[in-house]
């Protein structure tokens, strides 16, 4: 999972505790209340992934209006936002086979509007 799906799960967590800490629409109660339960649950499954996502294992309270990264990675809700979704690397090489068999990376798209300036 490398070196950036931890920094992404800790600034998702901060914008994500921000918005607990000051909703400003009735669907930011919703998702905090989805998220905000409390981090690693009692399966194992829930450990390994904070595990691979090298992220400490703290789990933190229910309902305290922080989020933490382990309740982002172990959340129903949100947990297969990080995983590796496309396969870049074959045998620590830059190869993407076109059957993107075993994903090794995450995907992201970014947006962005460039103005001309006078």
């Amino acid at each position: 999972m490398g070196e950036v799906q931890p920094k992404l799960l800790n600034t998702f967590a901060a914008l994500l505790t921000e918005v607990a800490r000051n909703p400003v629409y009735r669907s930011d109660l919703s998702l905090a209340k989805v998220v905000d339960f409390g981090g690693i649950g009692d399966s194992g499954m829930d450990a390994r992934k904070v595990q691979v996502a090298h992220l400490p294992a703290a789990a933190t309270a229910p309902s305290d209006k922080v989020i933490s990264p382990c309740e982002v990675i172990t959340s129903g809700f949100l947990d297969h936002l990080f995983d590796p979704d496309v396969q870049l690397f074959r045998d620590g090489v830059y190869s993407p086979p076109p059957d993107n068999a075993v994903p090794d990376s995450l995907s992201l798209a970014l947006k962005f509007r460039a103005h001309e300036i006078r």
